[in-house]
């Protein structure tokens, strides 16, 4: 593609590597979630009928800031979605709980019912079922009252290596010091190259 007469566009691009990236999966047929332990070893499309919601937190401690984001993929593995924001104070754990909650309820808002989510925080994902751990971090209480609306939702650990794109969403809200969350129709051009690369880091 970059010898031709005419190099194809990246949209094209991207359309030819993930059908190639399709193929080599169907081929060598990888176990991507352990039996017993959801820690996903790369990226994977969700079940036909589901999204995929991928979230993260950034925290600055010198700054005492943080961001959050969040990438929304179909089951074809299309960009739906992207967001980020930015919120003064916090912790490491806070602005994980930040991500998941907004990224929750930004899919609930817009209809989606059968949710595959992403989250490279463990301790994230063993708070939310605990409500001792409510006390200390009340955001933890509203993620848990959100799970338990009327739909499904899927929470599974996935390792940070394959977690680029909400990484770096996470990192843009936190240095974007503006006191709000911005919704994302589209992706960057930057941010497109690291979908790509993600999608490919099992390789």
């Amino acid at each position: 593609m970059c010898f031709e007469e005419s190099p194809w566009p990246l949209q094209e691009t991207w359309r030819r590597i993930c059908h190639e990236h399709d193929e080599v999966i169907r081929f060598i047929d990888r176990q991507d979630v352990e039996e017993g332990d959801m820690m996903c070893k790369r990226w994977k499309k969700p079940p036909p009928g589901s999204i995929n919601l991928v979230v993260d937190g950034s925290f600055r401690p010198v700054e005492r800031c943080m961001g959050y984001g969040g990438i929304v993929r179909d089951d074809q593995g299309h960009w739906v979605f992207g967001f980020h924001g930015f919120q003064e104070g916090g912790n490491v754990l806070m602005s994980e709980a930040l991500a998941l909650k907004t990224g929750l309820q930004l899919v609930w808002e817009k209809g989606y019912r059968n949710v595959v989510c992403n989250v490279d925080c463990r301790e994230l994902l063993n708070s939310v079922n605990d409500a001792e751990s409510h006390r200390f971090l009340p955001i933890l209480e509203d993620i848990h009252a959100i799970l338990l609306r009327p739909w499904t939702v899927v929470l599974a650990n996935i390792d940070m290596e394959y977690n680029q794109p909400a990484d770096w969403l996470a990192k843009t809200g936190a240095s974007s010091h503006q006191s709000h969350w911005c919704m994302l129709h589209d992706p960057s051009s930057e941010l497109e190259i690291i979908i790509m690369s993600d999608c490919f880091a099992a390789f």
